[in-house]
Order: structure tokens, then C-alpha cells, then sequence
């Protein structure tokens, strides 16, 4: 090896330090590099350092690509675990005032594979306080990717995700973007921050905060921590210049039964729903009525009539039914679905009580 072949090795080294805490003390075994050496594999749990990464500048693309519609951290990539937890705000109604939808994420990972398992979670607020707390987050991404190695692309894209994420001018979103254990080997990469909750990366719509590392699922939260990344989202036109519309289907209502499924399929521009009312039976007129409503991408008949596992919920709760026997589901209540042009997307409406119209 050559003194120049060293020292690269050596910088390999140093960035390839991990914080895998899921193992005991701070070795964790051997890793081969692209040399043929056996080099230790070091636990950095108890790094206190700061990062001197510097966040990028305005239009700053990666691989070439046109940055108008996404934001980078960066691909530093001098620490790594399990994963890695980050809040994205949008900016208030005077800096843009545009509903954002989530086009994907594009992570950083230590090792090619064709095949590597990946989970994300959101959840509406900050992470922090809730790196612990599975229940306090909503199931997003679980499947399979092709990841790239480190300093490249790895990308999750938005045909991954269970819903469609829209983030509203002033929103709170938090992330968590985990790599399985049966992939330990090949670890999300992220580097050490300077203020968890600090803002590192921002353009006129979006910032990216700096955030948590965790060396466990759910569990051994290091901070602050950079995620290395990059967030792809498009702009929806403002609110107050779309067309609200009411789409109606009611039926004569001789049919009944405790729940409907059915889909919705947009022509040639996305839509966004916004609320529900359900027709219910006249006996249970001037009460008050527990409702369920459940969303998937594609149409229902895709899993969606023996599997609860691939609906996601988008409103739940208690209402009184009109005199005349329909009843509005609170908008407040009411996650908005949006649907791209072109896409079918399946709806389950149940009730608590029997003998929903449909």
C-alpha cells in the first residue's frame, strides 16, 4: 500500500465511525474495508464533538440535479447508527403561503444493496421529547430500496409512502428514518450537530432542523445529530387560489350496512380532500355517532377488503347526526388526502353503529 493509498485508508477510517450502541462495549467486531485489512469496528456513543460541516448554500445540487424542488442537509457522513430522527418546518403564510407535498427522501448509507430494508415514521410536531415513543408516530415507509453506498443518492421515493404527505405554510413535521438491525452492517450515515432543534439547511419554503441519532429502534438517542439527506417536495398552489368543489353521490339509501369502500379517481389534476359527510340511517337521527375513515393509495380492491393493515386512518371520531340523516365529519378532525393527477385512491367509511346508507 502505498503512503497515498494509507492515508486515503486511514480518512475512510475516521469517517467510517459508527455509534452502534446496540452491541456492548466499543467494539463491535471486524469490518472489512476495499483494501483486504481487518479494521475495528468503534462505537462512538460517547462523542461529544460538533460538527464543522457547513450547511449548504442556496441552490446547492448533488449529483448534478436540479434543486428547485428539494433541500439537502449533507452527505458528510462522519458518524452513523441505526437511525436518525429530524424535523422539516415549512416557512410561515408571508414567505410562501403554498401547501407542500412530499415527493420522496433521499437518505445516506454506509453500503451497496440491491435489496435493503428501510422504515420511516412521521409524526405532526417536533421529535423531540418523542425519540422514545413509537405510539406517538404514524407508520409511513416499509419496504425495500436500492441502496447506493455511501456518498450516493439512496432514494426512497414517494410510491413507497402509505399516504400523501402535505405540509401546510408554518408546519411542524417530524421524521424517522430507521435501517433494520438484520442490516446493521450497512448504517445510516448522519454527523454530529452543534443545537438539536437548530436550523441547518433552508431554502424560501422549507427548513431542515438538526435533529437525533438512534443506535436502536426506538431506543439510544444521541444529540444533536446532522441527518444526511436530502427532502423532495413540490409546491401546490395556495390555498386561497384553488376551487373548492362538493362532489355529490348520494343514492336512494336502500342499502345499508355498518361500512362502504370505495375510490375516488382524479383526471387530469390533483385534488385534495378536505371533508366527508355520510348519509346514516334516520333512526339515529339528532345522535351522536362514532365514524372511522380510512385511506390507501389505489383502489380497495387491492388488499384493501381482508387487510386492515393496508388502510391508514384519516379521521376518527364522534358526531352528531343531522335531522335529515347525514353526518359531517368535523374538518378540524379530517387529515387531508391528496390525490395526484391520474390516481385511484381507495376510501373505508365505518360507523360504530349499524346500518350505515350507502
Amino acid at each position: 500500500m502505498t503512503r497515498i493509498d494509507r492515508r486515503r485508508s486511514i480518512r475512510m477510517i475516521e469517517r467510517r465511525v459508527e455509534e452502534h450502541a446496540a452491541f456492548d462495549g466499543g467494539v463491535t467486531g471486524n469490518n472489512t474495508e476495499e483494501s483486504g485489512e481487518y479494521l475495528e469496528h468503534i462505537e462512538d456513543s460517547a462523542s461529544t464533538s460538533t460538527s464543522s460541516v457547513a450547511p449548504p448554500s442556496a441552490g446547492t445540487s448533488f449529483d448534478g440535479r436540479n434543486t428547485e424542488h428539494e433541500l439537502m442537509t449533507t452527505f458528510e457522513g462522519s458518524n452513523g447508527s441505526l437511525g436518525a430522527m429530524f424535523d422539516v418546518v415549512t416557512k410561515p403564510k408571508d414567505s410562501s403561503g403554498s401547501p407542500i407535498i412530499l415527493d420522496g427522501l433521499d437518505i445516506h448509507v454506509s453500503e451497496k444493496n440491491p435489496d435493503c430494508d428501510v422504515v420511516v415514521y412521521v409524526r405532526s410536531g417536533t421529535h423531540v421529547g418523542f425519540e422514545t415513543k413509537q405510539s406517538a408516530w404514524e407508520l409511513l415507509v416499509s419496504g425495500k430500496v436500492d441502496c447506493r453506498g455511501y456518498m450516493r443518492r439512496t432514494k426512497i421515493p414517494a410510491d413507497l409512502f402509505q399516504r400523501q404527505i402535505q405540509l401546510n405554510p408554518g408546519d411542524v413535521m417530524g421524521f424517522y428514518v430507521h435501517l433494520p438491525q438484520q442490516v446493521a452492517e450497512n448504517t445510516l450515515r448522519y454527523t454530529n450537530g452543534n443545537e438539536l432543534g437548530g436550523t441547518f439547511s433552508e431554502d424560501a419554503h422549507l427548513s431542515i432542523m438538526e435533529g437525533s441519532g438512534l443506535g436502536s429502534f426506538f431506543d439510544k438517542v444521541y444529540q444533536p445529530r446532522i441527518w444526511n439527506g436530502i427532502v423532495h417536495y413540490t409546491l401546490q398552489q395556495a390555498r386561497n387560489e384553488c376551487t373548492e368543489l362538493s362532489l355529490d353521490a348520494r343514492s336512494s339509501g336502500d342499502v345499508a350496512a355498518y361500512g362502504n369502500m370505495f375510490d375516488l379517481r382524479t383526471a387530469s389534476q390533483s385534488i385534495t380532500m378536505t371533508g366527508l359527510d355520510l348519509h346514516v340511517d334516520a333512526r339515529y337521527a339528532l345522535t351522536f355517532v362514532d365514524y372511522e375513515v380510512f385511506t390507501k393509495r389505489d383502489t380497495f380492491r387491492l388488499h384493501g377488503q381482508a387487510d386492515m393493515g393496508a388502510w391508514f386512518p384519516s379521521a376518527v371520531g364522534t358526531a352528531l347526526v343531522s335531522s335529515e340523516g347525514y353526518l359531517s365529519v368535523p374538518t378540524a378532525s379530517f387529515i387531508p388526502v391528496s390525490i395526484p393527477p391520474g390516481t385511484i385512491q381507495g376510501f373505508y367509511v365505518t360507523l360504530s353503529s349499524p346500518d350505515r346508507k350507502s
